[in-house]
């Protein structure tokens, strides 16, 4: 599945938090200002799985832990939260994909999200 990121809300990336939360272009004005909007170009379902690859402009991320709604999510209105750190022993995001390399990608219009 492959997305291209359309909009990038005022708030949606911060130096402090190791996490982006993305959505589809149905986020309402209020979730806009802190998400990253993916408009998806290729709908092949995709099923996230720990070990599997997420890339960004063609930078390699690894699956480490999938959230309990995650997939469901992703295929029904665009929504993850991507975060960049180390997986918790306890409180993991249900609608959580944890990354590594533990450092947020560059986004900006137009960069493609691949998910494999």
């Amino acid at each position: 599945m492959k997305a291209i990121v359309k909009e990038i809300g005022s708030q949606a990336l911060s130096d402090k938090e190791p996490l982006v939360i993305l959505f589809g272009d149905t986020a309402t004005p209020a979730l806009k200002k802190y998400s990253v909007i993916q408009t998806i170009s290729e709908e092949t379902p995709v099923e996230l799985k720990v070990s599997g690859k997420i890339l960004f402009d063609g930078e390699e991320y690894t699956i480490q832990y999938v959230g309990n709604t995650a997939n469901q999510n992703l295929q029904a209105i665009g929504h993850l939260t991507l975060i960049f750190d180390a997986v918790p022993e306890e409180d993991r995001i249900v609608n959580g994909v944890y990354l590594t390399p533990y450092v947020v990608p560059n986004f900006n219009k137009n960069t493609e999200i691949v998910y494999l």
